[in-house]
This record gives structure tokens, C-alpha cells and sequence, in this order.
């Protein structure tokens, strides 16, 4: 299945579109957006280079020449190493990709082979370097990355986060308290190697997200974090949702943080932190219950029945979604107050067939979930993954994501909804 990120890679006011096919072995495809909204896919790599998977892809202008290159921290699942060998383990080089001028790329090369389902990109220690943090998934780790003359990279060991006994899926960075100095939030989940069955009620006990407050000239591993957060499930929940299942699978039931993301939910100015989680059992990740906390100038407090109290379709354990991949801010309804949109690998037609589990609209200080037959979702029962973006260059943010229906074999399943 693809995963896909937007960004304006080449900085023309219109956002781009760089998509993985998970657990295969090919090509980066990088789309680029114009006027006429439909994004057109573009060579844009100097040399064919296969990855197996990207699990998140982070943007930055790493070689000053004003074009964003592009960072991939790679996790391949390792499924069919069995059959093909071990080029198809668990590891593999993150991707790394350096403009040589607008849309052309370098993809440099490495022989250091990691598992990190996230990583951080930014200056995140604080010290006017842009540094590359790939994050082991099991046990955390983030060990830094080192480009060498924009031809290659290595590892250089310095280790900036190290939490033996916790899984990290995904993290962010971004200025939480307007000190002009960058953030990181990390998830916090337990250790799915070391704890073959792991509760809501055990990820509560040591919180789902570590906020981490930079400092100038500072690493992360000299910052003390905050650790917050409770998996929205509750112990009659849980018992629900273990009900479905098997003898054998409850066994390897697992509660887990998926992701964070960093929005101005209230709309003044200031960044929420958006916390999403699932639970599986010898299963795919399923449900997108979230949790939401309101910044008070880098002070957080849980404001999820203020701004999110209504989760049907993401909560419901009758008909599950898959888990959170994203979340983005567009105005859906031309009422001048963004929404939220959340990108999930399940199709919103396929959950809960009253209430959309994508869509949420900004109504009197709350998101509130829209429902099923109204008119503005149109195509996007349809679509996965759905995310906000400029693909059209006309200032507003419109929706790409991928078609489930025939392939549209320009745009290789993407999808766009321009905004009017």
C-alpha cells in the first residue's frame, strides 16, 4: 500500500506530492502540483534507487540552494525475508535525497541499515545546525545522522534519545511556546518485544507522549521531558474489544500510541498537540481514538472534551477504522474556520455508517464529526489517507488522497478534491 506526504518541494507556492509503496522494492515517486489541480508525477531522481519502505518523510533545504530535499526514515516489516532473502529483513538505509536544483535529485548512499518508523529533521538541539535523527523502533533509540560531501551519509553514533524500554512510532518538532527555538514530541508506547501483551491501562502508567523543550545549544538527552497522555480506552472498552477475538490472539493484544501531530487547533497562533492511538491483537492497527492538549505558552493541559468530545466512528468497536496516519487543518465548509482532517488507511464509507471518522468540522470552539450523507464529502468516501494541500497554487488548501476505484493511471491511484 502507498503512503504519501506533501510538501512545496521547489517552493513555487504550489504543495507536492512524495509517495513509498510500502514492502515492495521501488522507486521514490515524487508529483508535483500546478494550476489545473492535477498533480503530475515527474523523474525527478539522477540515478533509479528501490526502497522497500518509508514510513515517514521529513523536508528541509539541507544544501542552502532554496529547493527542500527530501529525508525518508525507513522500516520495512521484513515479512518476506523468508522467501527472498536477507535484502528483504527489517532493515534498510534511510532514503536521502539532495537537490541539484529544482526538481533533480541525488539520493545518497549509505551502508548503515536501520528500523525507524520515525525520526526528527530540524535543528532540533537548538544550535543553528539542521540535524537527521533516525528513531529505532524497538527498544528507542535516535542516533543521529551525518551527511558526508552530499554523497553519502553515516551514522555518527551520538545518541540523542534513548528509552531501552519504550517503542517510539513517531514524533515532530516545532516552536510549542513562540521562543523561536524548536520543540520535539515524541509517542511513548511499551516495549512490544518485552511486554507480549500491553493494556490501555498499562500505557497509561507511563504516559503516551514525551514533550521535550529545547534550549539553546542543547541535545535532547540533556532536556528533561514532560511525559503526558492516556490511551483513550477504558477497562469496559478494552473488554469489549477483546471479546471479538480469539483465544490465541488476546494473547498479543497490544494498546499503543500511533502518532502526534502539532496544529493550531484553537486558532491563535500557538500549536495543540494531536495524540492518536490504536490497539491491535495478531492484527492490523485499528480504531483512531484521540486526545488533544491545549497550549498555554508551552503549558498543556487535556482538552479533548473541549475541542474533540464526540469520536463515534474513531471510537466505534463495532466497525473499526485503521489507525491514524495524519492530521491536517483545510475549511471545508467556506465558513472561513479551518477543520480537521484525519488520514486514515481505512475508506471514512467502509466505518461507521452514520458519522464520518475523516472529517470534522470547527463549530462553536469544537470539532464536530460530519455526517455520512452530507454533501461535501462527496469523492471522499472513496479516498484514504486524505490530506490537506495547495495543489493548485490559488492560496487554499485542497484535498489529495488515494482513490480506492479503477487506477487513474496519470496519477497512479492519487487523487485530488480542489477546494472552491
Amino acid at each position: 500500500m502507498p503512503l504519501f506526504t506533501v510538501s512545496d518541494l521547489d517552493n513555487d507556492g504550489c504543495d507536492d506530492v512524495v509517495l513509498d509503496w510500502t514492502d515492495s522494492l521501488t522507486p521514490i515517486q515524487v508529483f508535483y502540483g500546478n494550476s489545473d489541480g492535477a498533480v503530475k508525477r515527474a523523474d525527478v531522481f539522477e540515478q533509479k534507487y528501490n526502497v522497500r519502505t518509508v514510513r515517514q518523510f521529513e523536508f528541509a533545504d539541507l544544501n542552502e540552494d532554496g529547493v527542500q530535499d527530501i529525508v525518508g526514515f525507513t522500516s520495512p516489516h521484513g515479512w518476506k525475508e523468508s522467501k527472498l532473502g536477507i535484502a528483504w529483513d527489517a532493515d534498510e538505509p534511510e532514503f536521502i535525497a539532495l537537490s541539484r536544483g529544482k526538481r533533480s535529485y541525488k539520493v545518497l548512499n549509505s551502508s548503515y541499515e536501520t528500523n525507524s518508523h520515525t525520526g526528527l529533521l530540524g535543528d532540533v538541539d537548538n544550535d543553528d545546525i539542521t540535524e537527521i535523527i533516525q528513531i529505532t523502533e524497538d527498544p528507542a533509540k535516535g542516533t543521529e545522522i551525518k551527511i558526508i560531501d552530499e554523497l553519502k551519509f553515516i551514522t555518527t553514533g551520538k545518541t540523542s534519545i534513548n528509552r531501552s524500554n519504550h517503542v517510539i512510532f513517531d514524533a515532530e518538532v516545532g516552536d510549542l511556546n513562540n521562543d523561536g527555538l524548536l520543540d520535539t514530541v515524541i509517542t511513548l508506547s511499551k516495549s512490544h518485544k518485552q511486554h507480549p501483551v500491553v493494556t490501555p491501562e498499562d500505557a497509561n502508567k507511563i504516559g503516551t507522549i514525551a514533550i521535550y523543550m529545547g534550549r539553546p545549544k542543547t541535545e535532547l538527552n540533556k532536556i528533561q521531558p514532560m511525559v503526558l497522555g492516556r490511551h483513550w480506552m477504558d477497562q469496559q472498552a478494552w473488554r469489549q474489544y477483546l471479546s471479538t477475538k480469539s483465544a490465541e490472539a488476546q494473547t498479543q493484544a497490544y494498546a499503543g500510541t500511533s502518532n502526534v501531530e502539532l496544529l493550531d487547533l484553537d486558532h491563535d497562533g500557538d500549536l495543540e498537540i494531536l495524540v492518536g492511538y490504536f490497539v491491535q491483537a495478531n492484527s492490523s492497527w485499528t480504531t483512531s481514538g484521540m486526545q488533544i492538549f491545549e497550549n498555554d505558552n508551552g503549558k498543556f493541559f487535556d482538552a479533548t472534551l473541549k475541542f474533540l468530545p464526540e469520536q463515534p466512528a474513531n471510537r466505534n468497536l463495532s466497525q473499526l477504522t485503521d489507525l491514524l496516519y495524519d492530521a491536517s487543518l483545510a475549511d471545508r465548509n467556506n465558513d472561513g474556520k479551518k477543520d480537521l482532517i484525519l488520514a486514515l488507511r481505512s475508506i471514512d464509507s467502509m466505518t461507521d455508517p452514520h458519522y464520518s471518522s475523516v472529517f470534522y468540522l470547527f463549530k462553536d470552539g469544537k470539532y464536530v464529526p460530519v455526517l455520512n450523507d452530507e454533501s461535501l464529502l462527496a469523492d471522499a468516501l472513496k479516498m484514504q489517507l486524505i490530506q490537506s494541500g495547495d495543489v493548485n497554487c490559488d492560496g487554499k488548501q485542497d484535498l489529495i488522497g488515494l482513490f480506492a476505484g479503477i487506477p487513474d493511471k496519470e496519477n497512479h491511484y492519487l487523487k485530488t478534491l480542489i477546494a472552491n
